[in-house]
């Protein structure tokens, strides 16, 4: 054999064709490849900053309390099979625990454990986990352990202010009041805004309405034997309160059938009244202690509910109002503003009334007055009287509390006067 025929040979015609072909068809598809890869990196891209931009706008709409919305987003992405991540994955926590759904924050608490073993989250989480158990009902010895343990060790965590709330509910529910008004006084000062705490207040409340009923409330008790001639109204200015809570712990329905030698058992109650505009909360004190806890709503305007300290200069049962327009309404007036019950405590134009718009409770929604439920005005104005000190604390803060606007208050009603 020649050494020419050592070489490859030259392509026939017929074979450069299809080896161009073949060339052009392979750049062709690395291309696809490259620009397949491309688009995909782009769009992970996309959907990374995607993602990121609606897990911000959770947290931003977290941060002001809006948890309804938030979990719409969250469940867009999820719809859409994004990855929330570590932070996305919190925040879900988060949106579940704020609008009162914590079976289910307690199982993406645990999901989250085991997704990111490592997170710096890790005792926040679990936090949320043993809330959950705290919330269930009565929490065991367990429970409450752990969650004492995890506090002792992380004081620092977002969810202490809630689960510190969720022992003193505990507390309260056990008849331990004096632990729970001690967890009370220090979340207040921190979280006063957290609802956990506010509930905390709700369940020392309760606690303390369920003692007046069974004529067992703290700090002390005279008894006092009624005398021929004596009345329930009598015996109770005698003794500085008010006879509907003398009633009421004695169990009297009829104060006309008293008996000549009965005994009488009398609270030594020294009531005073905190309202802190801020948080449009209403704090009736006994002995410098929380004994009520009621959620109100002060001035739309700023400084119109003054700070200071007042007291209750008298009580009106069924009051006329008169707004200042030429207009008077009289009781029984659906439009008359003030409701059942009137307390001033500033000459007779600012006080602490009722209200027929209890949606505005809770915001910055009045000339200047205290407004409260019409089930819990009635409730204080049985229990305070005239001359009851009164401490307004705090600036009205619109990040925390809506304005609303003053309504269009229609003309008086021609009211039958019995």
């Amino acid at each position: 054999m020649s050494d020419f025929t050592a070489f490859p040979r030259p392509a026939s015609k017929r074979q450069a064709p299809v080896r161009a072909i073949a060339a052009v068809v392979a750049i062709t598809v690395i291309a696809a490849a490259g620009l397949y890869g491309g688009a995909r990196y782009l769009s992970s891209q996309r959907a990374a900053k995607e993602t990121a931009a609606q897990v911000a706008l959770v947290r931003s709409l977290l941060d002001r309390n809006e948890a309804a919305p938030a979990l719409d987003v969250l469940a867009g992405l999820e719809a859409q099979g994004y990855e929330l991540g570590e932070e996305g994955d919190w925040l879900a926590i988060r949106a579940h625990r704020a609008a009162g759904n914590s079976t289910r924050a307690g199982e993406l608490a645990e999901a989250f454990q085991r997704e990111h073993p490592r997170s710096e989250r890790l005792a926040d989480v679990e936090l949320v986990a043993l809330k959950a158990d705290l919330a269930a009902g009565a929490p065991s010895p367990e429970t409450l352990g752990r969650a004492q343990a995890i506090l002792a060790s992380n004081p620092g965590a977002k969810e202490s202010a809630s689960i510190e709330a969720a022992l003193g509910i505990a507390d309260a529910q056990g008849g331990n009041l004096a632990s729970a008004r001690a967890r009370f006084n220090q979340l207040w000062a921190q979280a006063p805004d957290d609802p956990k705490v506010r509930e905390l207040a709700a369940a020392i409340s309760e606690a303390n309405r369920r003692a007046l009923r069974e004529g067992t409330v703290e700090g002390g008790f005279t008894e006092h034997k009624i005398a021929k001639g004596e009345a329930i109204y009598n015996i109770a200015k005698k003794y500085g309160i008010t006879p509907e809570a003398l009633m009421e712990v004695n169990g009297v329905t009829d104060p006309r059938r008293l008996r000549i030698g009965q005994a009488l058992r009398v609270p030594t109650f020294d009531f005073s009244l905190v309202c802190d505009v801020g948080a449009n909360a209403l704090k009736l004190m006994n002995k410098g202690e929380l004994f009520l806890f009621y959620d109100v709503r002060t001035g739309r305007d700023a400084g119109a509910t003054p700070q200071g300290t007042f007291k209750v200069l008298n009580k009106k049962q069924n009051p006329t109002w008169r707004p200042g327009n030429g207009h008077v309404y009289q009781p029984g007036d659906p439009n008359n503003e003030l409701g059942t019950r009137w307390m001033a405590f500033e000459g007779d134009i600012l006080g602490i009334h009722g209200t027929i718009r209890e949606e505005t409770v809770g915001a910055y929604a009045s000339n200047g007055c205290i407004g409260m439920r019409k089930s819990d005005v009635e409730e204080l104005f049985d229990l305070i009287n005239v001359g009851t000190p009164i401490t307004i604390v705090g600036e009205q803060d619109p990040t925390r509390h809506a304005i609303i606007p003053p309504p269009t208050i229609p003309p008086p009603q021609q009211i039958a006067m019995r």
